[in-house]
């Protein structure tokens, strides 16, 4: 369950008035390779998706950047409740940091439940890959 479907490989977050939220390995997944939930440490990474990429040349303007997150007020992030407050790009994607380091706990079951927060009105976090290790 997450956000608003928009294409087959992406979700277009909007934070109006609900709280979009991604958990991982979602139970599709775990249906399809088995339950792997012990293998995963907690770093976690995600991909946005780049300009151009078969979105509306209007809409890609209420898009927001990686340097438009967490330092400038643009957007937030939560793993599992935990505030995402540093990242560090590595081949243009971002590997996620809380206070506590890089590394993220699970949860009860396992797992990792991703919330996005934009903070600015009309303004979207668009990603295309978010990646659990």
């Amino acid at each position: 369950s997450c956000c608003n479907d928009v294409f087959s490989d992406w979700f277009l977050g909007a934070t109006q008035n609900t709280t979009p939220t991604l958990i991982l390995p979602s139970d599709r997944e775990i249906e399809a390779y088995g339950d792997y939930t012990q293998q995963l440490v907690g770093y976690v990474s995600y991909c946005r998706a780049w300009p151009g990429a078969g979105f509306d040349k209007k809409k890609e303007l209420e898009v927001l950047n990686y340097d438009d997150s967490f330092d400038n007020g643009g957007y937030n992030i939560t793993v599992n409740g935990h505030l995402v407050v540093d990242f560090i790009e590595v081949e243009g994607c971002i590997f996620l940091a809380h206070k506590g380091g890089y590394k993220f706990p699970k949860n009860n079951q396992g797992r990792f439940e991703f919330q996005f927060f934009t903070n600015l009105a009309d303004k979207y976090v668009r990603f295309t890959t978010v990646m659990v290790w």
